[in-house]
């Protein structure tokens, strides 16, 4: 494995994504920039989109030097796209999206921050989107937002509001090869630490 000699890989499987993918990766790219002052990459794993997506990245690219595109074909599915995107990351950390869908900013942030404990070697966080609960809507309620009440209690969820899983590896925390490390002093060296979040966004009822 060679040396990571970037600060932040985000690996970003998509798939018939033409509607989201330039909002999704400047996005991403604002968030790095927040994150590190250290140069960062993004690599979108295109997994044999059938819409315009490709020539969209071909786009973000020439944009971006921070992104790198690859095309899959035929279509691969998310894990083999996150496993070809680690491949050629060449990040201290990288982070993976697991599914097609929406990277989460927030776990991209926590994530981030928890690579910075010398312990932890990879983790991972699952964010899944909840109905507020009765406080919060009687709240809503107090402060006479009727339209926000009526979506928060409405079913279903607003688009977008969909479950995300990000995984971290700490590259810089491997040994050659790739393996984790053998036991030590510490037992979240060799720990897959879960971060479990619930959350619930309110801001497209408002638009």
């Amino acid at each position: 494995m060679s040396l990571p000699v970037l600060e932040i890989s985000v690996v970003l499987p998509v798939r018939n994504a033409e509607r989201r993918i330039v909002g999704e990766v400047e996005r991403i790219l604002e968030a790095l920039a927040d994150l590190s002052d250290r140069p960062a990459e993004l690599l979108v794993m295109d997994d044999a989109s059938e819409d315009s997506t490709s020539e969209l990245l071909s786009e973000l690219q020439s944009r971006y030097p921070q992104v790198r595109a690859s095309r899959l074909s035929p279509a691969q599915g998310a894990r083999v796209a996150c496993d070809l995107g680690l491949d050629q990351a060449r990040g201290r950390v990288v982070l993976m999206q697991e599914d097609h869908g929406p990277l989460r900013i927030e776990d991209l942030r926590r994530l981030y921050r928890l690579a910075e404990d010398q312990t932890v070697v990879a983790a991972r966080a699952h964010s899944t989107p909840r109905r507020p609960s009765g406080p919060l809507l009687a709240r809503l309620q107090t402060l006479g937002d009727a339209h926000l009440v009526r979506a928060a209690s409405g079913d279903p969820p607003f688009p977008g509001n969909q479950s995300s899983t990000l995984q971290m590896i700490r590259r810089d925390r491997l040994r050659d090869g790739g393996d984790l490390p053998k036991p030590g002093h510490s037992q979240r060296a060799d720990a897959d630490m879960v971060l479990e979040s619930e959350w619930f966004d309110l801001t497209s009822a408002v638009s």
